[in-house]
């Protein structure tokens, strides 16, 4: 047997940085190698950080062998490449890039003491072949890690539990893991069903089972389906995990949390109840601020996709859309006043005049946005003015 040690395992690394236009004029830059570089950085500690303007044109063996004259004796090392497909897709057409890319990281590689990890959707990996030539292996060792597959997220609940000495019996996990694989799909007459899917999303089983864990009594030994319906099902779970996510994303970003919960509402979910997609705009999405958008996507409740040299953002699951629409609809009734609660009913029925209202209803609503006015949005003044119109005949 033959052990290697390295002494270095680089942090996760990343091509995608956006194009940086202060130094895309200058000679050597290269957008890829500069995000692998930017990301190298950022695992140091910041007194050691380079300005970013020196990093720019840099070649990446040349930085790498700066790095380790840095941290002294070299035993070794292995660089990590996370999300490698976002070298095909943040901009299709720069292959010229790409393929200087490929050249400087093939030569680093060349170095028989170090190593990579390529970690990309496989879908991708054919797309890679025009530009292997450089890389030493032409990535001929590959290894395909799947989703998680229901029997693999029973294993995950069951043995942690177990090495705590809790007996999470099969009923319970299969229960949960059944649960959480539903995705809703189109019958053929239109409707739309619900069906089990192949795999479990991991960031739900985790929030799913830490709420469980927390709430099973002191002393116990097993965990039955009992205990999972005693403990709040996968829908109370989820939903308390988005409602503690977009109320920490709104007072992070400022960013108004009605403003997020309205439009995942409305534009991440369809009137049939089906995942909607968003596009990416350059300060806004469908209205929110992209703050906003990548925080949701950094909380795992949101996942984008490029396709076609565009971002699109929808919901990360299937499994979200019924607990993400109950939440929002108890905040909204906690929260928002008549006026709005009524516009947005009067907006949900196509600005149906039975929706309208008047008398003291009116009269409060009218009193609120006299008292609001910087809340009220376009709609909720069109409603009022409906209201008095109505009022008026």
């Amino acid at each position: 047997m033959i052990v290697v040690y390295y002494q270095d395992v680089s942090a996760p690394m990343r091509v995608n940085q956006e194009l940086d236009r202060r130094y895309s004029r200058r000679a050597h830059y290269n957008r890829y190698i500069f995000s692998l570089l930017l990301s190298l950085e950022s695992s140091l500690p910041p007194e050691e950080h380079r300005p970013m303007a020196a990093l720019a044109g840099v070649d990446f063996s040349a930085y790498l062998a700066q790095r380790h004259e840095n941290l002294g004796e070299y035993g070794g090392e292995v660089l990590i490449f996370d999300q490698f497909e976002e070298i095909l897709t943040v901009n299709p057409a720069d292959t010229d890039a790409r393929h200087v890319f490929f050249q400087q990281v093939g030569a680093a590689l060349s170095d028989r003491n170090r190593w990579a990890l390529f970690a990309m959707r496989e879908d991708y990996v054919a797309a890679l072949d025009p530009y292997l030539r450089p890389i030493p292996t032409r990535l001929s060792n590959t290894y395909r890690l799947d989703l998680l597959s229901e029997a693999s997220a029973r294993s995950a609940m069951q043995q942690p539990a177990r090495a705590a000495g809790v007996d999470f019996t099969d009923s319970a996990a299969r229960k949960l893991a059944d649960d959480l694989r539903r995705v809703r799909v189109q019958l053929l007459d239109g409707s739309m069903g619900e069906q089990l899917g192949p795999y479990v999303e991991p960031v739900q089983l985790q929030v799913v089972c830490h709420r469980l864990w927390d709430q099973l009594p002191p002393g116990a030994t097993q965990i039955t389906e009992g205990q999972i319906a005693s403990a709040g099902d996968a829908d109370t779970a989820l939903a308390a995990y988005y409602s503690d996510r977009v109320t920490a994303i709104a007072a992070e970003t400022g960013v108004r949390e009605r403003s997020i919960r309205e439009w995942c509402d409305t534009k991440l979910i369809t009137e049939q109840g089906i995942r909607g997609q968003v596009l990416l705009g350059p300060e806004r999405s469908e209205g929110l601020e992209n703050k906003a958008v990548r925080a949701l996507e950094q909380a795992y409740l949101i996942r984008g996709e490029k396709r076609g040299g565009a971002m699109w953002f929808e919901l990360a699951h299937d499994r979200l859309i019924r607990p993400v629409r109950k939440n929002n609809t108890a905040w909204l009734q906690a929260n928002l006043s008549v006026l709005q609660n009524s516009a947005a009913a009067w907006v949900k029925h196509d600005r149906s005049e039975e929706f309208l209202v008047a008398g003291s209803v009116l009269e409060e609503a009218l009193a609120w946005a006299q008292a609001w006015p910087d809340d009220l949005t376009a709609a909720e003044k069109d409603f009022l003015e409906a209201c008095k119109h109505l009022r008026r005949r």
